[in-house]
């Protein structure tokens, strides 16, 4: 009897220690790699992550997430992408059309999905948004310029000549700009463009285009960066600056047409989900948002001595420019 209950016992703090030693839960590894730390990628990085967490990927609990900024290099995307896939990492979210192709050549090596794609066939991340054949896929933030460029003429019907500044090595801001220039020989408007290649030339470049009606600068990633110190001119020099993303109006550009960053959000983590439960990157369509909605920002209306009707106020999302003065 005594040996039974000295077996017993041996057994007891057998388990005991087994489960004291047992290893702990591996946290699914998510990274998101956006080309630079502008306010509109932090929140699209906030919003992922409150959204992945609501799928069950709570950061620090059952999941790890990672964010990481290429500072405006798509060479350092590309070298960032690459240690992640030596690392194993479970899923990598590139962010905007630069990180996305740098991400490319490592469809093969690591999970790989985009978001906030302008255009991803222009990209060549696929040649068919509907089944996407290069094991890539992922959400698209492209707004139609059609409508920005309509609302300018509706808000300021006297405009003859726009100028556009933009990166033209960008893939969706080289649509968006092909489609422009196509808008305004149908519309008998002038164009002037003014090209930069990095963020220090934007303030610069925009200086070149104050004769002009009207600028329009679409969702560029690398005048992102320079939007406040852009916006602040525009404003100096009385003259409208309309964009095709919400979080460059609230920097101080006047009025434009953006996608809900939340449902951008909302429909990435969903694919991301998706992606780490198994399925096939080829059997999830690219999700293009066109719940689109016009962003006017009063401060700078209030700047330029423009007033909206009610009408036009009671259809539009407004906000005030972060941070302060425009001036």
């Amino acid at each position: 009897m005594k040996r039974i209950a000295a077996l017993w016992m041996s057994v007891v703090v057998l388990v005991a220690a087994c489960v004291g030693c047992a290893p702990e839960q591996k946290l699914t590894r998510i990274a998101i790699v956006s080309i630079s730390k502008h306010p509109a990628f932090l929140a699209l990085e906030s919003a992922v992550t409150a959204q992945l967490s609501k799928l069950g990927y709570q950061n620090s609990q059952t999941a790890r997430v990672e964010c990481y900024s290429a500072e405006n290099q798509p060479a350092k995307a590309g070298q960032i992408i690459k240690k992640l896939a030596a690392e194993q990492a479970d899923l990598v979210i590139a962010v905007s059309s630069p990180v996305a192709m740098a991400a490319l050549k490592y469809v093969n090596d690591v999970r790989l999905m985009f978001a906030a794609v302008t255009d991803p066939l222009s990209a060549g991340l696929c040649t068919n948004t509907q089944r996407p054949d290069k094991n890539f896929t992922g959400t698209s933030d492209y707004v139609p310029v059609e409508r920005i460029l309509d609302l300018i003429l509706h808000m300021l019907p006297e405009s003859r000549r726009l100028g556009l500044l933009y990166n033209p090595t960008e893939r969706g801001s080289a649509v968006n700009m092909a489609d422009t220039r196509a808008y305004c020989r149908t519309h008998d408007l002038e164009f002037e463009e003014a090209a930069v290649s990095n963020p220090g030339e934007a303030e610069e470049a925009a200086g070149t285009l104050l004769d002009c009606d009207a600028i329009f600068i679409p969702a560029d990633s690398t005048v992102a960066a320079a939007m406040p110190a852009v916006a602040r001119l525009c404003v100096k020099a009385k003259l409208p600056c309309f964009v095709g993303t919400a979080p460059f109006v609230t920097e101080g550009a006047l009025a434009g047409i953006s996608v809900d960053f939340n449902e951008l959000a909302r429909e990435t983590a969903v694919i991301a989900d998706k992606l780490l439960r198994g399925a096939p990157a080829a059997s999830i369509p690219v999700m293009q948002l066109n719940n689109y909605q016009t962003y006017v920002n009063m401060d700078t209306a209030r700047a330029l001595g423009i007033v909206f009707s009610d009408a036009f106020l009671k259809e539009a999302t407004t906000v005030t420019t972060k941070g302060g003065a425009l001036l």
